[in-house]
Order: structure tokens, then sequence, then C-alpha cells
């Protein structure tokens, strides 16, 4: 009988031993001689939580007011508004732009044949009133850019909410279908056994997975429709991050106390009127042209001779003088134009206002129609929807209805359900116009 060395006993037991550890999932030597120990079940681990953070950090969770401040903040249109409107403020400045200074000179025999030389300094300037009203002009100017800024503001708002809530929505939709996703996730592994049991027949197997199948894939269409929203959303954001929009509820409120003369105060009604106010001040400068302009210089000569009887000198003297526009026609023409041109903006102005009022009352009247809807759901066939349920069951596993009678009951529940949804989106979005047209 072969017998065996203690140490090659040693080193057996210990191959044996980190064989088993390797099957158990322990740590086992690296053949790299710069690592110590290769773990293969905390390194899992420590990746799993890695891609879990990841992951949270990518859907982050956002409410409506956020949205807004970061879309407004982002925006590329409201920053180009907001210079523009920054350009406009600036050109107020050039409202005085007195005309270059004249400098000049002659020389030659022009007093005598003795060479004289002649040196000249003279300035052309409109009457006063004309940089007055140039400069009402340009401030006029200014506050329709402004208007504009506020009118973007207001339309990303809106564009902003109405994702928002249609991806709110969509995740009210999704946990519906999961919820009939389990159901009938349940119902297809009875159906199964009772099949496989020579209980019921191959229809009932089938209609549950048919059933079954159409959920997942309504599931997997509404899962597309959210990641488009989300991408929408990033748009409209101006930001890299995924946002997942939350809401402590997804009904809207509504405060119907709204002041019926709102319209007038409106930025695109304000933007209108500006229009007209511009106008105004066009007018105005262009009357003030048919003012003179001031012309004045201050020149240097000298008076040199050569006869004996007159010694020469150099002469200083000034000149002022006045430039009349007596040829005037294209003034006149250009004010009655902008005359035309206040009508035109006077019947644009009560155009938009019987526009943005009949809009008004169309969104109120839109928003009464699906607040009677919900409230019938909330009332009345939402409280049945749970006791539906629970009896079909009931009924189904004592066999007093068949599994189709089942299937009809809760389609039907489901669609209640999904009524209901659909119409708190509609709700919410007249609500979201009607905030868009009245807030001020």
């Amino acid at each position: 009988m072969k017998s065996f060395k203690p140490d090659m006993q040693i080193a057996n037991y210990k191959r044996q031993n980190a064989k088993s550890n390797e099957q158990k999932g322990f740590c086992k030597k690296s053949s790299n001689p710069l690592h110590f120990a290769f773990c293969p079940l905390p390194f899992i681990l420590c990746l799993l939580l890695f891609a879990f953070c990841q992951f949270s950090y990518a859907q982050q969770s956002i409410i409506i007011d956020k949205a807004i401040e970061i879309a407004n903040t982002n925006s590329l249109k409201i920053k180009n508004e907001k210079l523009n409107s920054e350009y406009l403020q600036r050109m107020t400045k050039t409202a005085y732009d007195i005309p270059n200074t004249s400098i000049g000179t002659e020389f030659g025999q022009f007093n005598s044949n003795v060479f004289d030389v002649k040196l000249g300094v003279s300035q052309s300037i409109k009457f006063p009133v004309v940089y007055k009203r140039q400069k009402q002009l340009l401030v006029e100017e200014a506050k329709q850019g402004q208007w504009n800024e506020a009118i973007q503001k207001r339309e990303l708002t809106k564009q902003v909410t109405q994702v928002f809530y249609e991806m709110i929505y969509l995740k009210e939709k999704e946990k519906l279908l999961q919820k009939n996703d389990t159901i009938y996730s349940d119902f297809l592994r009875k159906s199964t056994l009772r099949f496989d049991k020579g209980e019921s027949n191959v229809l009932e197997k089938a209609t549950a997975e048919n059933q079954l199948g159409q959920i997942k894939n309504q599931l997997a269409e509404l899962q597309n429709d959210y990641k488009a929203l989300q991408t929408q959303f990033k748009y409209l954001l101006n930001t890299d991050a995924d946002y997942s929009p939350v809401a402590d509820r997804y009904k809207l409120d509504y405060a119907e106390t709204i002041d019926t003369n709102f319209v007038a105060a409106l930025p695109t009604i304000k933007l209108i009127a500006q229009e007209k106010n511009i106008n105004i001040a066009r007018i105005a400068l262009e009357k003030s042209k048919k003012n003179p302009e001031l012309v004045g210089g201050a020149y240097y000569q000298t008076f040199r001779t050569n006869s004996n009887l007159q010694n020469g000198y150099n002469g200083l003297y000034a000149s002022l003088g006045l430039a009349i526009p007596l040829f005037n026609t294209s003034i006149k023409n250009k004010m009655n134009a902008l005359e035309v041109n206040n009508e035109i903006a006077d019947n644009k102005l009560i155009m938009e206002k019987k526009n943005l009022q009949y809009k008004y009352q169309q969104a109120l009247q839109n928003y009464q129609k699906y607040k009677l809807t919900v409230a019938y759901y909330e009332k009345e066939a939402l409280k049945n929807v749970d006791v539906i349920l629970t009896t079909a069951n009931k009924k189904f596993i004592n066999g007093d209805i068949n599994y189709l009678e089942w299937v009809i009951l809760i389609n039907q529940n489901t669609e209640i359900q999904s009524n209901y949804l659909e119409a708190v989106r509609h709700l919410n979005n007249s609500i979201i116009y009607l905030n868009n047209l009245s807030t001020l």
C-alpha cells in the first residue's frame, strides 16, 4: 500500500478546498500578479448597484413648476427675444443722430492776384422736436420687444405643460394596463391548468392568450409613445437629462372666477396695440420733419493785397441759416400712408380681441363638458369597478358564469377606467388652454 507524504496531503487539501470555494462563488486567486483576488459575486453586485445609480440619475423626477422654470431658463427662443429686447433698449440711445460736422478749406486767388486761404467749420442740426420724436419712436419699438418676449414665454409654458400632463396620462394608462396584465396572466395560468387536466377546451386557453397578448402589445406601444414624448420634453427644456414628470394628482383644477376683461391685458393684444403706438410715433416724427434744419459755421480767412493803398489782414466770421423743406410732398404722402396703416392696426386689434374671446368661450364650453363627464365617472361609474371585478371573479370560480362572460365583464370594467382617464386628459387639456388664454 502506497503512502502519501504530509506536505502532499496538505497541498491536495488546499486544492480541493479552493475548488469548492470557486464552485460556491467565493474569491479565487487571480493569475495576474497585480491582482490579489477575484470575487465574482461582490463584483456583480457592485456592477448592479452602479447601473441602478446611473438609471436613477438618468430618470430624474420633476414637477411642473420646475419644468417650466428650466424651460424658460434654457430656451434659445426666449434668449433671442431677451437679446432683441436689449437691442431695442440700447437703440433708444441713438435718437440724437446729429449729422457730421463739415470741415473745409478754400485757397487760391479769390480776393486778388495774391494767394489767400480760407478755413471753415460748419454744422447742420435738425429742429430739436425731431430728435424728441425719434426718441419716442425708439421707446415704443422697445416696448414691442418686451411683449414679444412675454408671448414666447406663454407659448413655451403651454407646450411644456401639455407634454408634462400627456406623460402623466401615459403613466396612468400604464398602471391600468399593468393591472389588467396581472389579471389576464392569472387567468391564462388557470386556463392552462384546466386545459391540461381536461377541464376546459382550447377556446378558453386561446382567449386568455389573445387577451394577454393584446395588453402586452398595448403596453409596448405606450412605452414607445412615452419615449417619444420624453424626447419632445427634453427638446422643450433644452436639456440632455431624461426627466420623469410627477404630480400630486392627475386631474388639474381650474378657478372659474375670471375677469371678463382679461383679453385687453393679454400680451398678444398688447403687441397689436403697440403696433398702433409705433405707427402714431412714426406719424409724429414725419410731421416734425416739416420743421427747418439749423445750419451754422465759423470761418477763418486771409485777405492779402498787393496794393500799397491797403494792408492785408486775417478775418474771422460766422454764418447762420435755415434749411427749409420747401419740397415736402413726400412727407405729406408718407403721413397719409401711415394714417391708413393706423386703420389697419385698429381693425387687426378688434379682430384679435374677438378671436380670443371666441376661443375662450369655446374652451370654456369644452371644459364644462369634460367636467361633467369626469364628475359622472367619479360619482357613479368608478364606484362599481372594484365590486364588479370581485364579483366576476367569484362567480367565475364558482361556475356561475363562463369564461366569455367573465372576459366581457373584465373588459367593460377596464373600458370604464380607460374612459375616465381619457376624460381627465381632455379636461386637463381644456384647462391648460384656458390658462394660456386667460392667465395674466
